[in-house]
């Protein structure tokens, strides 16, 4: 493959690699993990004769080293035939044949009552036996042999094998190779995800747009109905700077149904590669979270700036800026785990909604934390958004002794005085963020929907 090292493999409508060279691609992809065992589902279909020859003969080499190579294949042709050491033959699902295609296949079927033409290909006379030739279509092939000795001596090696025979030490080296985890390892996981697949996504603009095509809108949007109000100090003011904290609360946890699909549409690939050993669960979802962090300080930094001077917010602005990247962050995981755990894409965009509009009833803006029913009271303490609107809520309104209501500021009003410092609920926030992070990791490391 040196000759096409930076040609793309292509797709039906997009010109690549040959048909061959991608059958290379594959069986590459599937030695990157030195595997004991490699299983390939008709490799030379669809390829010409010399190919098809060619293809076999580097399949025969990886055997030869040691490797046990499981191949599936419809009508080879003699050169390729030639190669296999043992043929495990089926019709309609059950076992006909298992032994040494060259030594045992012709005496077997003979005994059949089926003779062998000289000068026909053997791989050629089983598969017209077995396969609905007018010469095979009557005699029960399977009952055969079952009661041959051939299907005994079978019985009899797999038990052998069964009996803990011991391994080669090549495949010793593989399995301990495939079960060593160290730091070193993640590191190299995560540089080579990071490096193909972040990168990648990163020059893809419809997952830029997905990203920051609503950060653009809202800070629009935001910016025109709310211009100059976090400067006045009147109630009317007060109440919808308040809005709009609450707003940029709530929107990143709204907004992470665009995150979805990016987990639920890899998910596939994710398994495969994970089972096949090309990294683990962690170094997935690590990269994952790295990608969109790298990613969310850019469109943070827009956004927050957009709307801090534009709106003329009293409160900090780098304490606005971190405390919205961390609810970003944390809405990000949720959509995360929504598409780890739920079966299909239609199920994670209606439960993540779902999830948030609930969230919305105790966060202490519509109804006020102390007055949120004594049954209902700890679910308060589980919303990540209560504790984000909480911080931006102290950090804008901390040094404001304007009376809002009742003779009350406006975050006695809420209830937010007593509740530490803007830093306390940051914290909280942080921890949630882990939390989401961990759900996210047993969801995809736990569950799997992909069927067979």
């Amino acid at each position: 493959l040196q000759g096409v090292a930076n040609t793309r493999i292509g797709s039906p409508v997009a010109r690549g690699v040959s048909g061959g060279q991608a059958k290379r691609v594959n069986i590459g992809l599937g030695m990157l993990t030195a595997p004991s065992v490699l299983f390939l589902d008709e490799p030379i279909t669809g390829l010409d004769s010399a190919t098809a020859d060619d293809i076999m003969h580097l399949v025969h080499t990886l055997a030869a080293k040691g490797r046990t190579v499981v191949c599936s294949i419809h009508a080879p042709s003699s050169q390729v035939f030639r190669l296999f050491a043992r043929m495990f033959l089926m019709q309609a699902g059950k076992a006909v044949f298992y032994g040494d295609p060259h030594t045992l296949a012709v005496s077997h079927f003979e005994a059949c009552g089926f003779p062998f033409q000289v000068g026909d290909s053997i791989a050629d006379y089983c598969v017209f036996l077995t396969g609905g030739g007018t010469r095979g279509t009557t005699y029960d092939f399977v009952t055969a042999y079952e009661k041959s000795d051939l299907a005994k001596e079978a019985i009899r090696l797999v038990a052998e094998a069964q009996s803990a025979a011991p391994q080669s030490d090549m495949h010793k080296q593989m399995n301990a190779a495939q079960a060593a985890f160290s730091l070193s390892r993640l590191l190299h996981e995560l540089r080579v995800l990071l490096t193909y697949r972040s990168w990648s996504n990163y020059k893809d603009p419809q997952y830029i747009g997905q990203r920051l095509g609503d950060k653009i809108l809202f800070s629009l949007l935001l910016t025109s109905l709310y211009w100059g109000e976090g400067g006045k100090h009147d109630v009317d003011s007060i109440y919808n700077t308040s809005s709009l904290l609450l707003l940029t609360t709530v929107l990143p946890s709204y907004g992470a149904a665009a995150y979805v699909p990016s987990l639920v549409l890899e998910r596939p690939l994710f398994f495969r590669e994970r089972n096949d050993g090309c990294f683990r669960t962690i170094s997935y979802l690590l990269s994952k979270v790295i990608e969109e962090a790298l990613i969310s300080t850019i469109f943070s930094a827009y956004y927050i700036t957009v709307l801090y001077f534009a709106v003329d917010f009293q409160g900090d602005w780098f304490f606005l800026l971190i405390t919205y990247y961390v609810t970003l962050q944390c809405g990000i995981m949720l959509g995360y785990t929504c598409g780890a755990v739920c079966p299909t894409m239609e199920t994670a965009n209606a439960v993540l909604p779902t999830y948030v509009t609930t969230c919305l009833f105790f966060m202490g803006f519509f109804i006020l934390i102390d007055s949120v029913p004594v049954g209902w009271r700890w679910y308060t303490n589980i919303v990540h958004m209560r504790y984000s609107f909480q911080a931006l809520m102290i950090n804008n309104f901390e040094n404001d002794d304007t009376i809002f209501n009742d003779g009350q500021t406006v975050l006695e009003y809420y209830g937010f005085h007593d509740e530490g410092s803007k830093w306390e609920s940051f914290a909280y926030l942080c921890i949630f963020y882990c939390v989401f992070v961990g759900f996210a990791y047993i969801g995809l490391d736990k569950l799997s929907f992909i069927k067979r």
